[in-house]
């Protein structure tokens, strides 16, 4: 404290001397920092030893006072300093040594030195006195740190006080013996020796110079006689008998507290020491202020001193106020930190109107109460004042209402709500955020424009409405929707491991007119449970797998108005529930995906979903009313289609992941290929088509009495377990290939058409007595199988080059011979090698079958009888005298099996005659529908249906007139139906585009070729066998455009030239692409051409073709016709014109060359090749030269028909 602030007679006597004093402190081992008591700076010791005393004299003031250690007032004038070495003297001009002083020297465990280790006084006895050292002219303590309880490891405070006047203090740390010597520790502490006396050595002069002390502290020992301390502005009045025993008390200044919230006198905030002290009989607290800084309005109630608790909070003390002098007066039961708190209403009203700045939200004349809104305050901005309110730097509320009728403008700065926003009037303005940030539950509604959830849970109490970006970024920031309505003009983000938008009721909708990007990574429970989230813009979901869940009811809407949505999601855990496109336009995936529904809305039919390509969609339900397009679509539950659609989908795959259905089917879409993983997979129509391929990687495919036409193969994966394909009676399924190496056969009936290759395995099983298998190609087809397997049935009507069985081991199931039949309808090649047989019951040649027994060996061919029609033709190669098979029965009452009919069913091809693809017509127009249906190239009675996939079913009839089709693009199929001869229920369908124009509804892009695919997508040739392709161009739209036109192209000529309607010929051995392009979109196939044998051939007799290898442009053919044993050749060379030319070369494997002339108009050109290499058997490569104009390429030598 200050000595003049003392009442007269509460100072000891010997502390009124006007004299002043100097006090000196030495220490053992090392210079310690200065304490000045009732100062609390901290001055670090620039030198040791005996330096450091002279060091920190020279620094206290020019005329050599102790500035920095000084204590001044109406008693005496104190320094003090630490240093060594002992015996150090004062500096000349320090004065005598003051001993008629009583210093005390305590050592002390805590901060406020409540209870004392040690004491030391002029007075003590023994060890406990302070002693005067005359010759070095300074006090002396002896203190040795065990005997007054000190442990090793601790840290102490050693300190000198007079009276209640604290001179200065040090820290000391003790350490155990033999540990470690006295001296300085590593963080600059003095260190003594727990069991050793440890010297303190301090003096007191008289005389010197002090500048003053600080004025905002004052210190005090205080007893039970009371006393009072003072600071400007604040006095402590400790009554007698308040405190039992004598104890020191420090009143400070504190900086203001930084507390947005409050409104408090600034220069009011004091703090006290000890804390935790009470006193028996409250003490009294005056502070003043100035009565200025009251707000207009407020009055003596308003204005109370608080005490400042540890967790920020505040708690106003019962208060006397006066507010025309500033005095506050309040009782204090104990010690704390106290501050003069204004009180203002609960809220701050906007009126507007105060010059300069009418619309200033910082100025506290627009506010009733006059102050400017902080944290701690309710905002009100009532309708009907002239000025709306504008921030223009950064303001914060504890709750913002703006009532309608007015608004609050954001010009380049934000504002901070910390509870509830309800802006019933808009707030403006894109230059900054409504930040909401409170520690507790937060409201909001209205209209905003920029929102920013930055701390904690925001609830929606009503429609709001976000006029520009919504930002979801904090700790725990959340934004709950509720039963309620959010519009984002602008973008939604929510950012940060715990930011989200909650979703959970199926009232609320959030709709989105910008992006949306959610790039959290929230582990709980989905976000979005219930409710709509539409979007007009982009949706994202990144930064973590779990960025975007969505889980139950929640449907997602994509509402773009035409634009492309690009949905782009972490893989991972991302997904969305319900998925609804509205968007006439395209919505685009952009990464993998997974949704428990697909679906079209009324706004979106004919919208395209586009999948980026090698990327898989995975849904547990769709229903398409649009076009879908995509690599892959992973099904778990249903697929089904409105009508009309096209299906642009190259892998489907079936999961039956939807366990709540006993099995999964498969509709009738324009598949392409069809993948099989789920445990009961169905056929779920009549007639489904596969274009390429079906893949039985797991679970087991059914038929259930429906027709599957696959013109790919069937097979799995050859990563994959394999699945089984099954048929029962009336099960009919027609396929291209079929390979059950990996796949399993379960066929106890039904009947398999194959137009390729069988490949079995040894194990396989399941062919019963009841099921047929017909090969019914119009190439050669292979029987092929390591070790053999088992069939049932066996029907062979090949009207190509025949069917090969060339498996070691092939038998026909069943117990009776007559269940065990194999009918040669058509062209069959034995080739079993000498160790095979094939085993039937009964074999039936009819008049149509030729079979040629390609094996040397007899009796190969076994069954229990035989039955010919005349007409049957049997060959043999030489020396192999079978001549229909080993007879090993002798039961000659085998009926003759009557001839049945092995015809494969065929698709009803259905054509919409009209209207034709892409038509336009206005609102009201009478549209005809007229379509027609063929089986087999021949009319068939049938029952039509037309659908439209906006106006659902519009009628029955091969003909139909409508003219109330609603404006917009309508896709309209027609399903026919209609019974096959053998009895069979076949279905077929068409679908066409048209457009309803209104004044609303513009008219469609015509349509556009954008794809263009070959069937088959591969085929197999034999030398010189001629194939054909068909092609197909789609629109954008994924329908058949008719009338197009298309430019065939082969990759070799050499190995399979094409001609201009799409007819390939197996030149020679090889691959080649066949590709079919119309208005510069392409679409390709590949045809295989015989063996490739990879030996070096051992003669170039024969037929080569030469085609130029960049282009497989078709050159030449060249006979080579004698080749002598030294390796010339001689032959022709027949030219592209007709002509022919006389060929000469040499021939030394594997290289060549070869030259020749022809006469063309102005004389005779040369032509070679060189450098030539064989390859293979029946390849070639060389460079190709023409002499004359010296050009020079690359080109490949193909082997013709031998």
């Amino acid at each position: 404290m200050l000595v003049d602030s003392l009442p007269e007679g509460t100072m000891p006597a010997r502390l009124v001397s006007p004299r002043p004093f100097r006090l000196f402190w030495s220490a053992l081992v090392a210079v310690l920092p200065v304490l000045v008591a009732g100062c609390g700076d901290a001055v670090p010791p620039t030198a040791t030893g005996g330096e450091a005393v002279a060091q920190l004299l020279s620094d206290a003031s020019p005329s050599g006072s102790m500035g920095d250690a000084a204590l001044s007032g109406e008693g005496p004038a104190l320094a003090f300093a630490f240093g060594l070495p002992l015996g150090s003297g004062l500096p000349s001009d320090a004065g005598p040594l003051a001993v008629d002083l009583d210093p005390v020297v305590e050592v002390c465990a805590d901060e406020d030195c409540l209870e004392p280790l040690a004491v030391f006084t002029r007075k003590g006895s023994g060890n406990s006195r302070v002693r005067v050292d005359s010759d070095n002219e300074h006090f002396l303590v002896h203190w040795t740190p065990s005997r007054s309880g000190a442990r090793a490891g601790e840290s102490y405070r050693i300190r000198v006080r007079l009276e209640e006047r604290i001179l200065g203090s040090a820290e000391v740390e003790v350490a155990a013996p033999g540990r470690q010597g006295a001296g300085r520790s590593a963080e600059g502490v003095t260190r003594v020796i727990l069991a050793q006396a440890f010297a303190i050595r301090f003096a007191i002069a008289e005389g010197g110079d002090a500048p003053p002390s600080d004025p905002d502290i004052d210190s005090a020992r205080v007893g039970e006689a009371g006393g009072t301390l003072r600071i400007p502005g604040t006095t402590l009045t400790i009554l007698p008998g308040a405190l039992g025993e004598a104890v020191v008390i420090t009143m400070t200044r504190l900086p203001d507290p930084e507390a947005p919230e409050l409104a408090f006198a600034p220069g009011t905030h004091v703090g006290f020491s000890p804390t935790g002290l009470s006193f028996a009989t409250p003490a009294s607290l005056v502070m003043t202020f100035d009565p200025a800084l009251v707000p207009a309005g407020l009055g003596q109630e308003a204005v109370a001193i608080h005490r400042l608790n540890a967790d920020g909070s505040t708690t106003a003390l019962p208060t006397t106020v006066d507010l025309s002098t500033g005095t506050a007066v309040a009782f204090l039961d104990g010690f704390s930190q106290y501050l003069v708190v204004f009180t203002l209403p609960g809220n701050l009203t906007w009126v507007g109107g105060a010059s300069p700045d009418p619309r200033s939200w910082q100025d506290p004349a627009n506010w009733w109460p006059a102050v400017v809104p902080t944290a701690a305050y309710d905002v009100l901005i009532p309708s009907g004042t002239q000025h709306a309110p504008r921030i223009t730097t950064p303001a914060e509320v504890r709750a913002l209402r703006i009532f309608e009728g007015n608004s609050l403008e954001l010009a380049g700065s934000g504002i901070v709500v910390g509870g509830t926003l309800f802006a019933e009037g808009p707030v403006t303005g894109t230059r900054g955020f409504v930040l909401m940030e409170g520690a507790g539950e937060q409201v909001a509604r209205g209209t905003v424009g920029n929102l920013w959830i930055a701390r904690g849970a925001t609830r929606l109490s009503g429609a709001l409405r976000v006029t520009g970006n919504l930002l979801v970024n904090g700790p725990g920031a959340s934004l709950e929707i509720g039963s309620h309505a959010l519009v984002v003009e602008g973008d939604l983000d929510t950012i940060g491991e715990t930011a989200r938008l909650l979703m959970d009721n199926l009232a609320g909708r959030v709709t989105v007119l910008g992006d949306a990007r959610f790039m959290g990574g929230w582990e709980g429970d989905a976000p979005l449970q219930r409710g709509v989230l539409e979007l007009h813009g982009n949706l994202v979901g990144g930064g973590s797998p779990s960025s975007l869940r969505a889980t139950g009811n929640h449907l997602t809407l994509f509402a773009g108005q035409g634009t492309e949505q690009v949905v782009s999601l972490a893989e991972g855990g991302s997904r969305l529930a319900n998925a609804e496109t509205l968007n006439p336009g395209q919505v685009t995936f952009a990464s993998n995906a997974r949704l428990s529904t697909l679906s079209w809305g009324n706004a979106g039919v004919g919208g395209r979903v586009l999948v980026r390509p090698g990327l898989s969609l995975e849904v547990t339900t769709a229903f398409i009313r649009g076009i879908l397009q995509a690599d892959e679509l992973r099904v778990g539950g249903d697929l089904a289609s409105a009508g009309g659609v096209p299906y642009l989908v190259d892998r489907t795959v079936f999961t039956h992941s939807d366990t709540s259905l006993p099995y999964q089917t498969i509709p009738n879409l324009d598949f392409l290929d069809v993948v099989v993983e789920g445990s009961d997979v169905r056929i779920g129509e009549p007639w489904v088509r596969v274009r390429r391929s079906l893949l039985l990687n797991a679970g087991r495919l059914r038929i259930q009495g429906n027709v599957l036409e696959v013109n790919g193969g069937i097979r799995a994966d050859a990563s994959a377990s394999g699945g089984v394909l099954r048929m029962e009676a009336g099960d009919r399924v027609l396929a291209w290939h079929v390979d059950l190496r990996t796949a399993r056969a379960e066929f106890p009936g039904g009947t398999l058409w194959i137009q390729g290759d069988l490949v079995g395995r040894e194990t396989m099983v399941g062919f019963g007595v009841g099921h047929r298998t017909v090969f019914h190609g119009s190439t050669t087809q292979d029987i092929t199988g390591a070790g053999g397997f088992a069939l049932g049935q066996l029907v062979l009507a090949n009207t190509g080059d025949g069917v090969r069985i060339r498996t070691p081991n092939l038998q026909l199931s069943g117990p009776d011979a007559d269940q065990r039949i194999l009918e040669l309808v058509g062209n069959t090649r034995m080739e079993y090698d000498g160790s095979a047989h094939v085993g039937v019951g009964i074999a039936v040649y009819r008049a149509t079958s030729r079979t040629h027994f390609a094996s040397p060996t007899d009796r190969a061919f076994n069954c229990v009888w035989a039955f010919t029609e005349p007409g049957y033709r049997i060959t043999t190669e030489p020396g192999n005298s079978e001549l229909g098979c080993a007879r090993f029965g002798t039961n000659r009452d085998y009926k003759f099996p009557t001839l049945e009919d092995f015809t494969p069913p065929s698709r009803l091809e259905v054509t919409i005659l009209e209207p034709g693809s892409g038509a336009s017509y206005e609102e009201g127009d009478a549209i005809t529908f007229r379509s027609s249906v063929t089986l087999g190239g021949a009319p068939v009675p049938a029952t039509f249906t037309w659908f439209s996939s906006r106006g659902g079913n519009l009628g029955s009839g091969a003909t139909l007139v409508r003219n109330d089709l609603t404006p917009g693009v309508h896709l309209v199929e027609v399903r026919v139906d209609a019974t096959a001869p053998d009895g069979a229920m076949l279905q077929g369908s068409a679908s066409v585009l048209l457009s309803v124009s209104s004044e609303d509804v513009p008219p469609p892009s015509p349509p556009v070729v954008t794809t263009v695919e070959l069937s088959p997508v591969s085929d197999a040739l034999a030398l010189g066998e001629g194939g054909s392709f068909r092609a197909r161009a789609l629109d954008q739209f994924g329908l058949e455009m008719l009338g197009v036109t298309f430019t065939w192209a082969t990759s070799s000529e050499c190995i399979a030239p094409v001609s201009a309607g799409g007819t390939v010929t197996g030149r020679s051995p090889g691959t080649a692409t066949i590709t079919a392009t119309a208005d510069g979109v392409s679409g390709q196939a590949t045809v295989v051409v015989g063996q490739v044998n990879p030996n070096l051939p051992t003669s170039l007799l024969g037929t080569w073709y030469v085609c130029r290898r960049n282009t497989g442009a078709f050159l030449y053919s060249l006979e080579v016709t004698e080749q002598t044993a030294a390796g010339q050749l001689t032959g022709q060379v027949f030219n592209s014109n007709g002509t022919t030319s006389f060929l000469s070369g040499t021939w030394s494997s594997p290289g060549f060359n070869m030259n020749w002339s022809r006469l063309v108009q102005g004389g005779e050109r040369f032509f070679a090749i060189n450098q030539g290499v064989a390859l293979a058997t029946d390849h070639m490569r060389g460079s190709y030269n023409d002499r004359i104009d010296l050009l020079t390429y690359d080109v490949d030598l193909r082997r013709g028909p031998r």
